[in-house]
């Protein structure tokens, strides 16, 4: 390698332990380089105002300046100065948010490695490494998400102030036959209204302006005249919205002739994609609890084998580089009888659908050899990947996903421990030592985590599809990974449940939300959490929860799911009698399984039913799930309770719930969980 002498590097670091650390990971790499430590506020300032620095490092634990702070008091010099963050101990979590505030690169102490890499690349290339490029896409992704919602409904929309334009969509162009929209600025929405018809909008807009209550007041069959004379008619809904951090009426046109979707049941359908961990869990439930007779079904755990190791020899950039390829390639696989999902860094669930075991087992060996035949290329060396295969059969002796979950993760151990990177099938006699075993362990990282706060939890925002910015949302439980990814529940929940665990992860997760009412920042805010069946048929979790939440219930939804309300009808009845005299709410969640259950359910006195996940899936081309949409929807119009459709992922499935009436949107569309209440509610109504 040749020497690369680079002067000028400004280290923030209070500790003042890091400086030689770095410096001899550059002279291992027979690098030289030349660090000016700064360890206080007004140092770092005098330093950036009088020189101009390369590179800019920031012990980020021990920083006594923000990142805010950092680029706003920049001197002009020092403006395109690349600022790479230290960790001490990497984390996507926190990288996402240190790229977002506007740094270079982020790594950690124990990857200076990669640090030497970042400097001398970075600074000549300015080149971001794969993952990172990746991030700050993801991080582009997330703000445009919202904002093509509009431009993808299959209905006019318009968003005017004080009566005039400020922004319409192409089918709100198309609708009027207009060539352009720049014509609109100044145009008063009265003038597209037939003239009979003129009146009984100019009485909306008075109401509007003497009434800041009013909302979502619709008008059928009003008249509108178009640029060729041609008289179309149509119902206009009025809803209050904030566009651009200006207040205006929202008017959405819906005309009497409505769209036929001409794609066929399975037309149009796009496979090709690792479905989200939680979606993909929705799924495996649905194929549980409505089996068909003519299919088989399998889950398979697929470890790379490992990879930890393999991260802490290579560095981060590699071995996320080396991930990113093997799940490209996995994703190619995809197709309608083998379902994928990412369930950790180095792990994939994969859902296999066979006319017979023999196949589903057959199906899932041909993968494996697919991906240790493929060469996959590191710095243009050849890398072998090895796996580790755990399969258990979705039988009637499968009660849930959780202990599919869990027993292809047991399936999983015995073939790693055998060392032989073959595929194991689970079979109940054989693997009672390695249940045993596997449950011992995670009853004690379970324990662990309840003792010393190794549980995390993140949040999705629940949108209101018309216009309502009350805040609401879903609450997700992870457990903290030594490795620092996240371990979803469903890894550990049916171990919790066997263990009788669930009431104290129901507990904590309860007190870390009442905790975070106390603070004045979520004011008006309302969390769903997700409750075990465990907790909700338990006394004294019920007396617990009235004497625990009485301040703060009405800003608490439970979440139940639909096969357990009717399960066990009396207990649930009886504890959303006790938490609703709190003010608390309900949720029935998994809605739409069981649809000649709608009489006992309607005895439940929910608030919000949330539509089953699978229902939600190529929602645009699959007719009978629309169907399904419709026939949920209708049912509630004359009942006090809100519909809620999870897992919408394109602006195709939102378009269909926005015209059957659903109430309320979840998903990665909007946001995909987040440690962080940051979702800006007003902002996309």
């Amino acid at each position: 390698m040749n020497k690369l002498t680079i002067h000028d590097i400004l280290l923030i670091d209070k500790s003042g332990i890091h400086k030689e650390l770095i410096e001899d990971a550059f002279r291992n790499h027979k690098s030289i380089i030349k660090i000016t430590q700064v360890e206080n506020t007004s140092d770092v300032l005098k330093q950036l105002d009088e020189q101009s620095w390369q590179c800019i490092l920031l012990a980020i634990d021990e920083v006594p300046l923000s990142i805010a702070q950092l680029l706003e008091q920049m001197p002009r010099q020092n403006k395109n100065s690349p600022i790479i963050v230290l960790l001490n101990n990497y984390h996507r979590e926190s990288a996402l948010r240190f790229l977002t505030e506007g740094v270079f690169d982020v790594t950690a102490f124990d990857e200076l490695n990669y640090l030497v890499q970042a400097i001398s690349k970075g600074l000549q290339t300015e080149e971001l490494s794969h993952t990172l490029a990746l991030q700050r896409n993801a991080i582009k992704a997330a703000h445009d998400r919202f904002r093509a919602l509009t431009t993808q409904l299959p209905m006019a929309i318009a968003f005017l102030h004080e009566g005039a334009f400020i922004n319409v969509n192409p089918e709100f162009q198309h609708y009027f036959n207009l060539a352009s929209t720049e014509d609109l600025a100044e145009t008063s929405f009265l003038d597209l209204i037939d003239t009979n018809d003129v009146n009984r909008i100019k009485n909306i807009f008075s109401q509007f302006n003497k009434n800041s209550d009013l909302n979502n007041e619709k008008i059928e069959s009003v008249k509108f005249k178009t640029q060729s004379d041609n008289t179309k008619t149509a119902d206009i809904i009025f809803t209050r919205t904030n566009i651009n951090q200006e207040s205006g009426i929202q008017i959405i046109v819906q005309p009497h002739l409505e769209k036929i979707i001409e794609e066929d049941i399975s037309a149009g359908e796009d496979d090709s994609s690792l479905l989200s961990p939680e979606f993909f869990i929705q799924t495996l439930n649905q194929i549980i609890r409505n089996r068909d007779k003519n299919q088989h079904y399998a889950l398979c755990f697929f470890e790379i084998d490992e990879y930890s190791k393999y991260k802490k020899r290579v560095g981060i950039t590699r071995s996320d580089n080396l991930f990113h390829q093997v799940s490209e390639f996995i994703t190619n696989l995809v197709c309608p009888d083998l379902q994928i999902s990412q369930l950790n860094i180095d792990v994939f669930t994969v859902l296999i659908r066979a006319e017979s075991r023999a196949a589903c087992e057959d199906a899932i060996t041909h993968l494996q050899q697919m991906i240790t035949q493929n060469n996959f290329i590191i710095d243009e060396q050849k890398i072998n990947v090895k796996i580790n295969l755990g399969l258990v059969h979705i039988s009637e002796h499968i009660e849930n996903p959780d202990q599919a979950l869990s027993l292809a993760d047991v399936a999983c151990t015995v073939s790693r421990n055998k060392n032989l990177h073959l595929m194991h099938v689970y079979t109940q006699n054989e693997d009672r030592s390695t249940v045993e075993t596997v449950d011992f362990s995670w009853s004690g990282r379970i324990k662990d985590a309840l003792k010393n706060d190794n549980f995390k939890l993140v949040y999705q925002p629940i949108l209101h599809i018309k216009n309502d910015p009350k805040p609401l949302y879903e609450v997700l439980l992870r457990m903290k990974s030594s490795r620092g990814d996240d371990i979803l529940p469903g890894q550990f929940l049916h171990t919790a449940k066997q263990s009788g665990q669930e009431e104290d992860i129901d507990k904590w997760v309860i007190n870390q939300i009442l905790q975070l009412m106390e603070v004045s920042t979520t004011a008006g805010t309302s969390f769903f959490i997700n409750l075990s069946e465990t907790s909700i048929n338990s006394m004294e979790f019920i007396t617990w929860v009235v004497e625990n939440c009485q301040s703060y219930g009405q800003h608490i939804v439970f979440e139940i799911t639909e096969h357990h309300a009717i399960q066990h009808e009396s207990e649930v009845l009886h504890f959303i009698q006790e938490v609703k005299k709190i003010g608390c709410h309900i949720c029935i969640e998994h809605f739409g399984n069981q649809p000649d259950a709608s009489e006992t359910l309607a005895e439940m006195d929910a608030d919000f039913y949330k539509i089953d996940g699978a229902f939600i899936n190529h929602l645009a081309t699959n007719r009978k799930h629309q169907s399904i949409i419709h026939n949920i929807v209708h049912k509630t119009i004359d009942k006090n309770v809100k519909t809620i459709a999870c897992f919408v992922q394109d602006a195709d499935s939102l378009a269909i719930l926005w015209r059957e009436g659903v109430d309320y949107i979840q998903g990665n569309y909007l946001q995909i969980p987040n440690s962080q209440l940051s979702y800006k509610f007003e902002a996309q109504i």
